[in-house]
């Protein structure tokens, strides 16, 4: 009995836990900014992927904070500054999905809660994100990313 209890009160928490959507699977947008902002989003994750490190880097802000090392924030410059001296190849992981938790869009800022589905090797894990952007001269960039 106690082992159908447990059974059951499992199956609850499995069944309540909330559903994110997937940034692929999403095909309508509240407004021309935030279809702007998942894509920026995409391409995050495709030039990260790619390790297309000039891609990745266009998407911030030249004064913006990456998480970057042990989950410290690091001004743009430094990142860039280490990644391009780094051995690409070496990278380990690949981002297979982008649930988007939350999002904010204001006139000129927004913020956007993420998990970032990372497969590292053989293990897969989520990994909490959330990117702050500013629009400037109508363009949108990222100035701030945490964890989470």
């Amino acid at each position: 009995m106690k082992r159908l209890i447990s059974v059951i009160v499992l199956a609850v928490m499995v069944g309540c836990a909330p559903s994110y959507p997937s940034l692929s699977q999403i095909d309508r947008y509240d407004s021309t900014d935030q279809e702007i902002l998942y894509g920026m989003l995409e391409t995050l994750q495709r030039t990260l992927n790619e390790r297309d490190v000039e891609g990745w880097f266009a998407l911030y802000a030249d004064d913006a904070v990456i998480t970057y090392t042990k989950n410290r924030p690091t001004p743009k410059q430094a990142v860039m500054d280490d990644v391009r001296q780094q051995d690409l190849s070496t990278w380990n992981f690949t981002i297979t999905d982008i649930k988007i938790v939350s999002t904010e869009i204001d006139t000129e800022t927004a913020k956007i809660k993420t998990i970032l589905r990372m497969k590292t090797g053989n293990a897969t894990r989520n990994h909490p994100e959330t990117y702050y952007f500013a629009k400037t001269d109508g363009k949108w960039l990222i100035t701030k990313e945490t964890n989470p």
